[in-house]
């Protein structure tokens, strides 16, 4: 178990607990075995500091409407309707504590670490001696502070059994013997009073010190959090967005048609060869999507403090139309007739050939953690196109024997250069004028 203890000088001007930095805290706390801890002292430095800053500004805006009022006079007509009276009859600091206390209360795993019983005698010796955190200034005296807060972790320690102990400031150094790279010997002294078995304790001097030394360790416990409780109905909503979203259909269909040059030679059926593909004239038109088939289940392969990142394997039925030129036809034709017939317009100088085919996506999807939602949804074609295709012409079908779909020169090729030798044709012929040779 983790217990991050903060002081005041880490929070401040974070006053709603809304920075990145510090959602990224709260995120580990919710998921790994991670507690957060302000001691009862660094909550009201907190509230008297926002208290000053406020004030502070305040008087401020009030003495610039004050100055404006030397540019403005009743004659303009617009003196009296300038007043600053909104914020003065309201007691924002009151309001800001009540905020704090009940943010605090209601983030998983956070805890206030209460003012230690401590003698009065205690602190004045320890004072005198100068020990650790106190120290000499100009001003007189410092650290008392700073000797409360390490007296509520001393407490801290005390009463748990184990775990690694993370105090973050950023007065580490006041902490800290510079020569030697340790933490004070007075520090090292108050520790060896404390049974620290099974337990570690560590001072860093900001939350980016504290991520770059343990985020990995933290990441895995979020990992098999997430896995055990939000992954079934998070791939049950991807696999939903996939199915039912229209501009991810809509994507696809651009997919489709951008891609062709790729996809199509290696899926084609063996009834158009599409080593002759100077017949194909671009583009082709996408006429209808069918079914979209997971072929693997939806797998969350990467995730960080924002987004989950999902992968899923994908099936569509699509049905595809492109035009074939009338001379180029009937040569493809010659050495496979069975290319089946096109669709035959009079007066037209292409053929229409009709392609129904099952296409493999693979979809990347993005899914948004605090608006749960998926902010981004990509499809690429995947590699592995074996998949079963069939041509359509008319209201014939004719299915894909992907057993004769390889090679340049199969043996169905064969056979059919063959079989093609029995037909003759002239030029720019339709499909009515082939006749058999006599």
């Amino acid at each position: 178990m983790f217990y991050v203890i903060l002081d005041s000088n880490i929070l401040i001007n974070n006053w709603f607990l809304d920075q990145p930095n510090f959602s990224k805290l709260v995120e580990l706390a919710h998921f790994a075995p991670l507690s957060i801890i302000l001691p009862e002292t660094v909550i009201d430095e907190i509230k008297t500091r926002y208290n000053e800053g406020f004030t502070r500004h305040r008087e401020r805006v009030e003495s610039a409407l004050k100055d404006m009022q030397h540019y403005l006079r009743d004659e303009l007509g617009i003196g009296a309707r300038i007043q600053y009276t909104g914020l003065q009859s309201v007691d924002v600091t009151a309001e800001y504590g009540n905020f704090l206390l009940h943010k605090i209360k209601h983030l998983k795993n956070f805890l206030i670490l209460p003012y230690p019983k401590i003698r009065s005698k205690d602190i004045i010796t320890r004072a005198l001696m100068q020990r650790t955190p106190f120290r000499a200034s100009k001003s007189g005296q410092t650290g008392f502070r700073d000797y409360i807060i390490w007296t509520s972790i001393m407490d801290l320690l005390r009463a748990s059994e184990m775990g690694t102990f993370i105090y973050i400031t950023a007065n580490k150094e006041d902490y800290y013997d510079k020569e030697l790279g340790a933490l004070d010997a007075d520090i090292q002294q108050d520790l060896a009073g404390i049974n620290m078995t099974n337990k570690e304790f560590y001072i860093f001097d900001s939350l980016h010190g504290f991520y770059d030394q343990y985020e990995d360790i933290l990441i895995r416990f979020v990992g098999e959090t997430i896995q055990k409780e939000n992954y079934p109905a998070l791939l049950e909503a991807a696999e939903h967005e996939i199915n039912n979203s229209d501009a991810f259909r809509h994507q696809l269909k651009d997919l489709f048609r951008s891609s062709h040059e790729d996809w199509l030679p290696e899926i084609e059926p063996r009834h158009l060869d599409l080593s002759y593909s100077h017949i194909i004239r671009r583009p082709i038109r996408v006429m209808a999507m069918h079914d979209i088939y997971a072929l693997q289940p939806n797998k969350v392969m990467s995730f960080d403090f924002t987004h989950y990142y999902i992968r899923g394997r994908y099936k569509v039925k699509v049905d595809l139309r492109y035009n074939v030129d009338k001379t180029d036809y009937w040569k493809a034709r010659r050495y496979d007739p069975s290319i089946p017939e096109p669709i035959v317009t009079p007066g037209r100088e292409n053929y229409v050939l009709d392609q129904t085919m099952h296409i493999v996506v693979e979809v990347d999807l993005r899914y948004n953690r605090s608006e749960q939602t998926f902010d981004s949804v990509e499809a690429k074609i995947s590699a592995d196109h074996s998949l079963t295709a069939a041509v359509a012409t008319g209201s014939a079908m004719h299915k894909h024997d992907e057993k004769d779909s390889g090679g340049s020169m199969t043996m169905a090729h064969m056979a059919a250069q063959r079989k093609a030798e029995e037909y003759e044709f002239d030029g720019d012929v339709d499909v009515n004028k082939i006749r058999p040779r006599h």
